[in-house]
């Protein structure tokens, strides 16, 4: 009777099914750190996370990540990833959104689209016996006009996998497969920013008397983050004698000055002129004059060299 019991139990215990077993998975956060808001708008920003999946050296001390060569496999192993987004993979905040996709690859070639599944297993790089690191990489999508503020999504990453959790004989056991899921924050800091595109020279031309020289009309194309407050003005030059801009041919000069379009007012570090911008370029004109009322000067090229300073 206690042989049969023996028996017995041995049957019903090899119908049970094979206990599920959970690896050690982690993400890593991908942040793309601070940039201001016109390089997010014409810049593709790169950025990537280290991520892992391992197995307990005690729970399967005859396990393997990578099984050797020589062992013989009665199946295949695998780590697969299904990835969703919070944001349908937008950056967003308070209404504004930065796109971005997620590749497998550091050459960005192979697009991660949500929900469908990827195989990772050959891209995993082993560490050791029981883990493996592997990364993935995002990349923005130029043209998000976008105001200052942090920008942030969250990534779901579901795992399936199948691993070499013990040797026998040398034949790898896969009848132990599991699954779990990850998440990755992924997170840009916008930053103020203002850009200058053009600023062209300005020619006041060839004439033979001071008085001659007509005002000349020019622009300085700026570009602003959205809502981005800045004031603007132009540098005293090189020579500048306490009143007017002078450009000069050895010892002699020509006064002259940038005004305010419309106005007898100088554009300088004295009277600076604000402006909000639009994410856009902007064109922001400017009149030069020469001093009709100065004496006459040598016959030459007269020069001088300005700035435009941005505030912001």
């Amino acid at each position: 009777m206690n042989l049969l019991r023996v028996f017995v139990l041995g049957v019903v215990m090899g119908w049970l099914p094979a206990a599920a077993w959970a690896a050690t998975l982690s993400t890593g956060n991908a942040s793309f750190g601070n940039s201001d808001s016109v390089t997010v708008q014409k810049t593709a920003l790169r950025t990537s996370s280290s991520n892992q999946i391992g197995m307990s050296s005690s729970s399967f001390p005859n396990g393997y990540i990578f099984p050797p060569t020589n062992l013989v496999t009665e199946n295949t192993s695998s780590v697969a990833l299904t990835l969703s987004s919070a944001n349908g993979f937008t950056l967003s905040n308070a209404g504004y959104g930065i796109p971005y996709r997620v590749y497998a690859d550091a050459s960005y070639s192979t697009v991660l689209n949500g929900g469908v599944q990827t195989e990772f297993y050959g891209r995993l790089v082993s560490k050791d016996r029981y883990s493996a690191t592997f990364n993935l990489y995002f990349q923005t999508t130029a043209g998000a006009n976008v105001p200052v503020g942090v920008y942030r999504d969250t990534i779901n990453v579901r795992w399936d996998y199948k691993l070499c959790t013990a040797v026998v004989y040398y034949w790898c056991n896969y009848n132990d497969a599991g699954s779990g899921t990850t998440v990755v924050n992924v997170e840009l800091v916008v930053a103020k920013g203002c850009q200058i595109s053009s600023a062209p020279d300005v020619n006041f031309g060839t004439r033979a008397l001071v008085a001659s020289f007509t005002p000349v009309t020019q622009s300085v194309t700026l570009t602003c983050g959205p809502g981005q407050a800045y004031r603007t003005y132009f540098t005293d030059g090189d020579h500048y004698d306490g009143a007017w801009k002078r450009m000069v041919q050895g010892s002699a000069s020509l006064q002259y000055n940038l005004y305010v379009p419309g106005t007898g007012t100088p554009w300088d570090s004295r009277n600076k002129q604000g402006g909000t911008g639009t994410g856009q370029p902007q064109s922001l004109p400017y009149t030069a004059q020469v001093n009709a009322a100065q004496p006459e000067q040598p016959a030459g090229a007269y020069g001088d060299s300005v700035s435009i300073v941005v505030e912001y």
